[in-house]
C-alpha cells in the first residue's frame, strides 16, 4: 500500500507553464472549502480567461464570435452574486471594457481591475491582471502604471477606501475580514492616518491563523510607530517579530514585504544601519523572483539612503474628507481579546 505522507508536496507549476489566467485561482488557498470564496475567485478567473486568450493568440486569431461566447458565459454566472454585490459590479465594469476587443481599452481595464483586485486584497488576482496587461503591448501597462502611481490619487484611494470599510462591515468570515483589513490598512498607511491604520493592524496581529496575513500586519504596525516617532516601541516591535522569522521568512513574497517595511521603519526612527540590512535582504529576495518592481522600490531607497537623501514614507496626497470619516469609524472597532 502507498505511503501518500511521505510523497513530497508539489510545487506550483510557473506562469508560463499551465493554463492561462490559472494564478487567479491562488486566492483560495486555505480557504477552498468556502463556497463564496471560491465561487468569486472562478468569476476572475473566467473574465480574465478570454483576455489572456485573445492577447496570447492575437486578435486576429480569435473570432468575435468565439471571444463573445466566452464573456457571455461570465454574464451568465455572474447571476450568482447579488446585482449590488462589490465583486459582480468590479467584473461587470471589466467585460464591458474588453467586450469590444481594442487593446488600449483591454489594458486600461486590465490595470483598473489589477488596482481594485489588490486594494480588495485578492493578491493573486491583481497580479495577474497586471502581468497580463503587460503582455497585453510593450510599455503601455507600464506607462498606464506609472501615470495612475504618479497621478494623484485622492478620490480613488477614498472609494478604495470606502468599498473595503462596506465590505468588512458586510462580512463575517474572520479570514476574510483579516484581508480586507489589511487592505484598508494599508490604504490609510499611505494616507498617513496612522491611527486608524494602526488599530487595523492591531486587530490582525492578535489573530493567530493565518501566520502570512499576521506577520505582515505585525511589520506593518511596527512601521506605524516608527512612523510616528514611538522609536522604543518601534524596535521592541520589530525585535519580537526578527525573533519570530520562522513565521514569514519561509514566503519569500511575505519575507520580502516585512523587510521593506523594516526598512523605512528603520529609517524613521534615525536607524539606517539596519534599514540597509532589511534593504538589502529584499533586494536579494526580489532579484532571485525577478520581482522588478520591488527590486526597483528597494534599490531607489537604498540608493537614497546612501545619497543622504530623505527617504521616509510620505502620504501620497492629503486625505479626504471621507477617507477622515471612515478613519474615525476604524479607531473604534475593539481589539480581539489576547491569545492564552
Amino acid at each position: 500500500m502507498a505511503r501518500y505522507d511521505r510523497i513530497a508536496p508539489l510545487s506550483s507549476p510557473t506562469r508560463d507553464h499551465a493554463f492561462p489566467a490559472w494564478p487567479v485561482l491562488r486566492d483560495v488557498e486555505g480557504q477552498d472549502r468556502d463556497a463564496d470564496v471560491c465561487r468569486r475567485a472562478r468569476l476572475r478567473f473566467l473574465a480574465l480567461r478570454p483576455v489572456r486568450r485573445l492577447i496570447d493568440r492575437g486578435p486576429a486569431e480569435v473570432s468575435g464570435e468565439s471571444f463573445s461566447r466566452q464573456i457571455e458565459t461570465v454574464r451568465e454566472e455572474l447571476g450568482s452574486l447579488a446585482s449590488r454585490d462589490v465583486e459582480r459590479v468590479r467584473i461587470t465594469k471589466f467585460i464591458r471594457q474588453v467586450e469590444d476587443r481594442d487593446l488600449r481599452r483591454i489594458v486600461a481595464a486590465l490595470v483598473d481591475y489589477a488596482e481594485q483586485a489588490h486594494a480588495a486584497g485578492h493578491v493573486h488576482a491583481a497580479e495577474e491582471y497586471a502581468l497580463t496587461a503587460e503582455m497585453a503591448q510593450s510599455g503601455v501597462a507600464q506607462e498606464l502604471l506609472d501615470r495612475m502611481r504618479a497621478q494623484p490619487g485622492t478620490e480613488d484611494d477614498a472609494a478604495a477606501l470606502e468599498n473595503g470599510w462596506n465590505e468588512l462591515r458586510q462580512t463575517q468570515e474572520p479570514r476574510r475580514r483579516a484581508q480586507i483589513l489589511e487592505s484598508v490598512g494599508r490604504t490609510l498607511l499611505g494616507l498617513r492616518l496612522l491611527t486608524a491604520a494602526d488599530r487595523c493592524f492591531a486587530i490582525i496581529a492578535q489573530r493567530p491563523a493565518d501566520l502570512s496575513l499576521r506577520s505582515r500586519a505585525r511589520a506593518a504596525h511596527a512601521l506605524i510607530a516608527g512612523l510616528a516617532g514611538e522609536a522604543a516601541s518601534f524596535r521592541a516591535r520589530r525585535t519580537a517579530l526578527l525573533n519570530d522569522d520562522a513565521e514569514w521568512a519561509p514566503d519569500p513574497r511575505v519575507a520580502a514585504g516585512v523587510h521593506m517595511d523594516l526598512a523605512q521603519g528603520c529609517l524613521a526612527v534615525g536607524d539606517p544601519d539596519f534599514a540597509r540590512e532589511h534593504l538589502r535582504a529584499a533586494i536579494t529576495v526580489a532579484r532571485r523572483h525577478n520581482w522588478a518592481e520591488l527590486l526597483a522600490r528597494a534599490e531607489g531607497i537604498l540608493t537614497a539612503l546612501e545619497q543622504n537623501t530623505e527617504v521616509l514614507l510620505k502620504p501620497r496626497h492629503a486625505s479626504s474628507e471621507a477617507a477622515q470619516r471612515i478613519a474615525a469609524q476604524i479607531e473604534l472597532l475593539e481589539l480581539p481579546a489576547p491569545v492564552a
